[in-house]
């Protein structure tokens, strides 16, 4: 299968990675507007074609990833759906506004996703695979938190500090997206959009001498529909020592816990013993993590890339992938709330 990938700039490394571990081997083309982005990314892996005009590209795929800036995901689809309908996996969140992402759905060809990959993190199966298996019961409370340090260690400004992309990319629209569909995905059931109390802030305020006014620090608290509790905690200038993807859940007959600073061990404590049980997490890895990733990251992208391509292939819908309505319920819950 020939798949095309629209947009060179980091995210998609995962993706080619990912792909190229696929067998049959299948042949990637590469679109940016700046070419030679394209042809650097064609230059650092092997069967990557680089290719000057869009309309030629689609012309020869049988599906793409739009892995552009965010508020640019809607024009890219308008645009590839004017050569050809082909199935998508648009990179999270749909758009920086609510009303691209609801038209974003209304066009998404069918057997189309969202990046939405950390479903398909090590820990996270592990996670629910112990919650059945120890029949630890329904949730109660859900606490997740991403931290990273991304804000204070850049150097340079990019497109995700840009006015236009306020709401989407700043600590609250990106990295948050990924919490909420994953309290969404364990528990089942949806958040209460009315129950979503939010704290933003942006603790690093300039770079190079230019303010910044997206936020790089966000914490959200809510309610889902089956009554479970959340808080998720998603920040871009978080101190060396909190770094890192943590997980905590109550549920009926017990306590849960996961932290990347700790990435082999789960922990399970239940409410009618005194032990804790430990539950190691060990792969031999498929692809190895970029650094400052947190643990199984590049897998995710193979796990999910797999899962999408087969869907493609096969005609018949996922019910694992995350599809577009499912981007546009995060992209309700992220978009701008009041900023404290």
């Amino acid at each position: 299968m020939n798949i095309g990938i629209i947009g060179c700039g980091a995210i998609a490394n995962a993706h080619i990675n990912a792909i190229q571990q696929l067998k049959p081997t299948n042949k990637i083309y590469v679109f940016d507007i700046d070419y030679i982005k394209a042809e650097y990314i064609a230059s650092k892996f092997t069967n990557i074609i680089a290719i000057k005009n869009l309309n030629e590209m689609i012309l020869e795929v049988e599906c793409a990833i739009i892995t552009t800036p965010n508020n640019t995901h809607l024009s890219v689809l308008k645009d590839i759906l004017a050569i050809k309908q082909i199935p998508i996996l648009c990179e999270k969140p749909l758009s920086s506004s609510l009303e691209d992402a609801i038209e974003f759905n209304r066009l998404a060809p069918p057997l189309s996703c969202i990046g939405l990959n950390y479903r398909f993190n090590r820990a996270i199966t592990n996670i629910l695979s112990a919650r059945k298996t120890r029949q630890l019961g329904d949730f109660i409370f859900v606490d997740i938190a991403f931290n990273k340090n991304s804000a204070i260690t850049k150097k340079d400004n990019t497109w995700r500090d840009n006015v236009d992309q306020e709401g989407s990319s700043g600590a609250f629209g990106d990295l948050s997206s990924h919490l909420f569909d994953l309290v969404h995905y364990m528990t089942k059931s949806a958040i209460v959009k009315k129950t979503l109390k939010v704290a933003r802030g942006t603790k690093v305020s300039s770079r190079k001498g230019i303010k910044l006014i997206n936020d790089d620090h966000s914490i959200a608290t809510g309610l889902t529909d089956n009554g479970a509790c959340f808080k998720i905690k998603s920040t871009k200038s978080a101190p060396d020592e909190e770094l890192g993807f943590h997980v905590n859940l109550i549920l009926e007959y017990g306590e849960l816990s996961y932290s990347s600073s700790n990435p082999g061990i789960i922990k399970i404590q239940y409410a009618n013993k005194l032990d804790i049980e430990t539950i190691k997490i060990n792969y031999p890895k498929i692809i190895e993590d970029p650094q400052k990733e947190i643990p199984y990251w590049a897998e995710s992208f193979y796990f999910q890339n797999k899962l999408w391509i087969e869907m493609v292939r096969k005609g018949e819908q996922s019910k694992t992938l995350a599809n577009i309505t499912d981007g546009l319920v995060i992209q309700n819950l992220i978009s701008p709330q009041i900023q404290v």
